[in-house]
Formats: structure tokens, sequence, C-alpha cells
């Protein structure tokens, strides 16, 4: 009924240098949102750390944007 798939599993060093520097650069930003997120911060509805944890989404998705543009030709023809 159901098809299996043989799937290898990932082999680490099949992977690119710039593939493993993206994906460290989103989980440290991942981490850092979430521990910012659970900080004490008062008395804050859930409605407010709701919106204050899509604030710092927003903040991090600005700041992956960034280290995209460092990828562009103009900008890699200046460093």
């Amino acid at each position: 009924m159901f098809e299996t798939r043989d799937e290898q599993p990932i082999d680490p060093s099949m992977i690119k240098n710039r593939d493993w520097v993206r994906t460290l650069e989103q989980l440290l930003l991942l981490i850092l949102i979430l521990g910012r997120w659970m900080l004490p911060k008062g008395k804050l509805t859930h409605d407010q750390l709701s919106q204050l944890l899509l604030v710092y989404i927003g903040t991090a998705a600005d700041i992956v944007e960034f280290f995209e543009a460092f990828n562009e030709d103009k900008v890699l023809q200046r460093l």
C-alpha cells in the first residue's frame, strides 16, 4: 500500500561551507529570538507577548536578508 524509499542519510561532509554558515546564522538568530522573548518583561498580556515575538521574528528576517546582501556580485567584488 505504501511505498518506501531507500533514503540515504545526509553526509555532513557533502554539505557546502556556505550552507553550513547560512544554517548557523539562522540557528543563532533563532536562539537569540527565543532567549530574548523568554526574558522577564513585567506584566504583559499573552497578546502583547505574541506581538513581541512577531516583531523579533521580523527583525531576524531583516538580519538574514542583510546577510544575504553580502553574497551579491557587486558586494563580493568590493571585498
